[in-house]
């Protein structure tokens, strides 16, 4: 029992660290290209430290962003205010640096440090938290530092806690608030657990509005949890803390505490988009709008273009992960709970006019949902019998691999894929990088040229699969030499499987189009150094 214990409390550290780099490596910081996402909640940031204030006028003025709002005579940012909030601390700190010691850092600079700082450090502090939890599912340290690597660098995780976006914050917060009602569940804490899973779920609309949805079952989960009135309450009380921040914002900057901003966009196609039901949100009304909801579901699941099984193969393991949590009395309660998330989720975004999510590197919208498939990722692989165990850790690892692969080539290149390619990462991605046209590194800071700037990148990658490839080969055959053939074949067969992506994206036959041409060009200028 003691033994047990010791395996369950040992912290991958060293794993988190070099994630943690991962992260931080590419600074996107474009000579020529600024992300309206990330800009305009950098902007208001900036407002509410400069300004005293919400609006983001001078800002506009100063450098214009397409991502904004226009309501009585100002401009505000059209995202949910969470992120920006969060940063304001940190931009502070910049500003008091100016102000004592004449320190006047480049703006792009300034951004990279802030999304560090509040997106890629709370995200790598995330996984202990994770690997924690994952520890209640098995003791075994291999299968879940493999899983921690797998979620943190081949799925949406790792591009968007390299990104001033919310998602990563959200799914972080939701999967706390989980993580809070879950350890409280065998031993007490009601009301106490109950109000800061709460203010978790609350923190995560507070970033993304669509969290609210995750908020709704996480809630339901809470009560069939603590089973008593006063929990309930508590849950309510936590979330209404950050919730009641956000409509005072609204109130403040729209005139009422259920105006979005998305409803004042002053693009013209996103405010045509976003004028259909609820803020864009909307049920089909004839078979038409019904097929192109269902070609939404399928591009956000299987397809090249945003699918989430095709950017992170291995998590599709986390639906058979959910029936299983189902069917195992002990975890009935998490797989409904996980069932329902992925479920909702998924068709309000199908069900979303823009769920493709602009230019952007897979299923941005859908990465809330990220850290839940993982988690039955881990439950499906804890509970493989022992006689399928070597060909199912056969075919997670090539599967992982590939993730990772397609993961890196995406951000390493241009992690804002234009929606013109169907399939950006064999029509723009690869080709770019095996041409050495790679975005802004840390290493273009040390000083590093061509492709020896990837080589710190590549560097820490390697020794992540190093502890990967490790870490599989002795969960499948513990001990002697068949490991390392096992870990060879493994890498050969998720080479062979990127090759053959490869040829049959070149078989399929790609007709330029002049939208493409000049996306391609476009993307090409902003990496030229």
């Amino acid at each position: 029992m003691l033994g047990i214990e010791k395996i369950k409390s040992r912290r991958p550290i060293v794993t988190v660290v070099l994630i943690f780099f991962c992260y931080i490596y590419f600074t996107s910081a474009w000579s020529g290209f600024r992300n309206p996402n990330e800009y305009s909640r950098f902007y208001l940031t900036r407002a509410l430290v400069d300004e005293g204030g919400f609006a983001i006028d001078n800002l506009i003025a100063y450098r214009n962003t397409q991502d904004k709002s226009y309501f009585r005579g100002h401009f505000y940012t059209d995202k949910a205010p969470g992120s920006s909030f969060l940063a304001a601390p940190v931009y502070l700190a910049f500003r008091l640096l100016q102000v004592f010691f004449g320190y006047h850092p480049a703006e792009t600079t300034v951004l990279y440090i802030l999304r560090s700082a509040v997106i890629s450090f709370p995200s790598a502090l995330f996984l202990f938290f994770l690997f924690n939890l994952w520890g209640n599912i098995t003791p075994e340290f291999s299968i879940r530092r493999v899983l921690l690597i797998a979620y943190a660098l081949g799925t949406p995780a790792w591009p968007y806690s390299a990104l001033f976006f919310g998602h990563q914050l959200a799914a972080i917060s939701l999967f706390l608030s989980f993580y809070v009602i879950f350890d409280s569940r065998d031993r007490g804490g009601g009301a106490r657990a109950a109000f800061g899973a709460g203010f978790f779920s609350g923190l995560a609309f507070f970033i993304e509005y669509p969290a609210v949805i995750i908020s709704f079952f996480l809630f339901i989960y809470a009560i069939a949890v603590f089973k008593n009135v006063k929990s309930a309450l508590s849950f309510l009380l936590g979330l209404a803390i950050p919730a009641g921040v956000v409509f005072y914002y609204h109130r403040q900057c729209f005139g009422g505490v259920l105006r979005f901003p998305y409803y004042f966009v002053t693009d013209p196609v996103c405010a045509a988009e976003h004028s259909r039901g609820i803020s864009g949100v909307f049920l089909p009304e004839n078979m038409s709008e019904f097929a192109n909801q269902l070609r939404a579901l399928l591009n956000l699941l299987v397809s090249p273009f945003r699918g989430i099984f095709f950017y992170s193969p291995f998590l599709i393991f986390g639906i058979a992960g959910i029936f299983k949590m189902i069917r195992d009395p002990k975890w009935k309660k998490e797989g409904f709970l996980f069932a329902a998330i992925f479920i909702s989720y998924l068709l309000f975004f199908c069900a979303f006019v823009n769920w493709e999510g602009g230019w952007a590197l897979g299923p941005r919208h859908l990465t809330p949902l990220v850290p839940f498939l993982a988690t039955a990722v881990v439950f499906q692989s804890a509970k493989t019998s022992a006689s399928s165990r070597r060909p199912w850790i056969r075919l997670l690892t090539v599967l992982i691999i590939v993730s990772i692969v397609f993961t890196f080539v995406g951000l390493a290149v241009f992690p804002h894929l234009p929606v013109a390619f169907k399939n950006p990462l064999y029509e723009l991605s690869w080709p770019f990088l095996a041409a050495g046209k790679f975005g802004p590194t840390i290493g273009e800071w040390m000083g590093l040229k061509g492709f020896s700037e990837l080589i710190p990148i590549i560097s820490a990658l390697a020794l992540l699969m190093i502890f990967l490839l490790g870490d599989l080969s002795f969960f499948a055959y513990r001990y002697g030499d068949r490991r390392y053939i096992f870990s060879a074949t493994s890498v050969l067969l998720a080479a062979a499987l990127l090759y053959l992506g490869l040829i049959l994206s070149g078989l399929k036959g790609k007709e330029e189009t002049s939208s493409r041409i000049e996306k391609r060009e476009l993307v090409e200028s902003f990496l030229r150094r």
